[in-house]
C-alpha cells in the first residue's frame, strides 16, 4: 500500500474517519479486528517491506503489546472544558480555543454540533480566539429551537457572544451555520468582521456558482452607484473576494437577483457583468 492510503475505518465518541497509512509497504500483521474497541494509541497493525521475515514481525507486535500503556481516560476535564451560558430561558454549549483579542466564530450545520469543527478549531486558534457555538437544538444546547426562524438562531448566537463580552467576529459558517451567519451580517453589520460561508443554506436558486460570482471591482463601484446607505460597516467584511462571471444578460440578470439579500452598502454588491475574461482566483479575506 501506499503512504497515504486508507488503512481502517474509526469511529470514536467524537467523530468517524479513516485511518492512513504513515509509511508505504505490506500490511503483514493486522493487529486489530473489526468491532474491537481499543484505547488511542494502539496498535492496530503493522506494515513493513515484504522481506522482513515474520519472526521480526511477531517480536515487534509482542514487544509492543507487553509495554504499551494506554492513556487514561479522562473526558473534557483533561483537555478543553465545555462551556454554557445562559441566554433568557436557553442554555447555549460553546467552545472556547486560544486566546487574542480578535474573535472567530464557528456556527455547524443541521444535525450537527460544534465536534464538527473538530480538527479546524486548534489550527484557527492559533492567532484568535476562536468560539464553536452548539446552535440550540444541537449538541450540548438546550433542545429549544424557539420557531425554528434563522431569525431566532441568530439572536440565540447574537446574545451568546453579547454574554462573553465579544464585540465582533470572523464568522464561518457551515450549511444552515451559514446561513445564521449571513442573517447576522444583514442584521447586525457591526459584529461581522469577515464572513466565511462553506456550502452556505439561503443562497437560494438565484446563486449559480459557474455564472455568478462577486467581483472587488464591482464592489467598488457599488458603494457608490447601486446601493444605499453608508458602506463603512460593511467594508469590514467580505466574505471572499470572489471574481464574477457573468456571460450572457439572462445570467446577469440572475447575478444581480442573486445578490437582492445582501444589506444596503455592502461591498460584493453586483454593477455589471464581467467576462469570463475578468474573472480572477478567489481569495480568503484571512
Amino acid at each position: 500500500m501506499e503512504s497515504g492510503a486508507e488503512v481502517v475505518l474509526v469511529d470514536t465518541e467524537k467523530i468517524a474517519g479513516a485511518v492512513e497509512a504513515a509509511d508505504a509497504g505490506v500490511l503483514r500483521r493486522a493487529v486489530a479486528a473489526t468491532g474491537d474497541t481499543l484505547p488511542v494509541g494502539a496498535l492496530l497493525g503493522v506494515i513493513a517491506e515484504a522481506e522482513v521475515p515474520d519472526a521480526e514481525i511477531d517480536a515487534f507486535v509482542q514487544q509492543f503489546q507487553d509495554t504499551f500503556v494506554p492513556e487514561e481516560a479522562g473526558g473534557e476535564e483533561d483537555g478543553d472544558r465545555i462551556e454554557t451560558v445562559q441566554v433568557g430561558d436557553l442554555t447555549v454549549a460553546f467552545l472556547r480555543q486560544g486566546c487574542d483579542d480578535r474573535t472567530a466564530v464557528l456556527l455547524h450545520g443541521f444535525g450537527g454540533d460544534l465536534d464538527n469543527w473538530l480538527f479546524n478549531h486548534p489550527a484557527l486558534s492559533s492567532d484568535r480566539t476562536v468560539i464553536a457555538v452548539d446552535l440550540p437544538g444541537h449538541g450540548r444546547s438546550t433542545k429549544e429551537v424557539g420557531d425554528g426562524s434563522f431569525a431566532f438562531l441568530a439572536d440565540v448566537v447574537h446574545d451568546t457572544l453579547r454574554k462573553l463580552d465579544v464585540a465582533e467576529a470572523d464568522w464561518v459558517g457551515h450549511s444552515m451555520g451559514g446561513a445564521i451567519a449571513l442573517h447576522l451580517a444583514q442584521s447586525r453589520p457591526q459584529i461581522v468582521r469577515s464572513l466565511t460561508l462553506l456550502a452556505s443554506a439561503r443562497l437560494g436558486p438565484e446563486i449559480n456558482t459557474n455564472t455568478c460570482r462577486a467581483s472587488p471591482t464591482a464592489a467598488a463601484a457599488a458603494s457608490s452607484n447601486r446601493t444605499s446607505g453608508s458602506s463603512s460597516a460593511m467594508s469590514r467584511w467580505s466574505p471572499v473576494n470572489w471574481s464574477r462571471t457573468c456571460s450572457s444578460t439572462s445570467a446577469s440578470t440572475g447575478c444581480s437577483s442573486a445578490w437582492k439579500h445582501w444589506p444596503a452598502g455592502s461591498p460584493t454588491a453586483p454593477v455589471r457583468p464581467r467576462t469570463r475574461a475578468e474573472s480572477a482566483t478567489p481569495s480568503l479575506p484571512w
